[in-house]
């Protein structure tokens, strides 16, 4: 099993043509980090890997997927809404 596959789907390599975006906190740090595989997806459509960063004093102290998994089944325009555990 090739180690890019989940699901039995190419889930991703981060140089391999995935649509990117970021949203960033007061302190301009990446508060938010969301991949979809379809270049064509919008923002809004539920074909989202979303990721949240913490900082405590300006350091990364955790990284966590939206509602607790890495599949591209989020909508970036409600990243704000899902649980990050």
């Amino acid at each position: 099993m090739s180690p890019f596959l989940r699901n039995e789907q190419q889930v991703y390599s981060r140089n391999q043509g995935l649509k990117y975006r970021a949203s960033f906190n007061a302190s301009n740090q990446v508060e938010y980090e969301g991949w979809a595989v379809n270049n064509s997806a919008a923002e809004d459509d539920l074909a989202w890997q979303i990721i949240k960063h913490t900082y405590t004093s300006d350091n990364l102290t955790a990284s966590n997927w939206a509602s607790n998994t890495d599949d591209f089944v989020h909508s970036w325009t409600l990243k704000g809404g899902y649980t990050y555990a």
